[in-house]
């Protein structure tokens, strides 16, 4: 018990300079932390814009899908969906097999040459039938 008390009477405890130096070291570690904190968070709202740009293509690919016709090849269309504009070309259409190659590709409305995403696929185009 004496060599506790002892022990106790002789710790001067935590000064004000050693409580500075930490501080200012403290300070330094997060200053080189913090670029890499915004970069981060910069990096993420790029992934979540990439990402709903590829959702937009792969709508209107299942759109084209459904809706594409004879009278469509040859043909580039464009539409604004969301906050994207999105430009769909459909390739020439052979006559035997009616086989196109389908291009969607996608860019942010208010900067609409730097596209975002794209995908190309060869899709079967449905006649336009004529009825008497």
């Amino acid at each position: 018990m004496g060599v506790l008390r002892e022990r106790l009477r002789n710790d001067s405890g935590l000064g004000l300079t050693e409580l500075a130096v930490a501080i200012v070291v403290l300070g330094i570690v997060l200053v080189g932390l913090f670029p890499l904190a915004v970069n981060s968070i910069q990096l993420a709202a790029r992934n979540a814009e990439v990402a709903q740009a590829n959702r937009v293509v792969s709508a209107q690919l299942d759109e084209a899908r459904t809706s594409l016709r004879e009278d469509d090849c040859g043909k580039t269309t464009t539409a604004v969906v969301e906050s994207f504009t999105a430009t769909i070309t459909v390739g020439t259409c052979p006559s035997p097999q009616r086989l196109a190659y389908v291009t969607v590709s996608v860019a942010k409305t208010s900067a609409p040459t730097k596209s975002l995403s794209s995908a190309q696929t060869r899709m079967i185009v449905r006649p336009v039938v004529v009825t008497p």
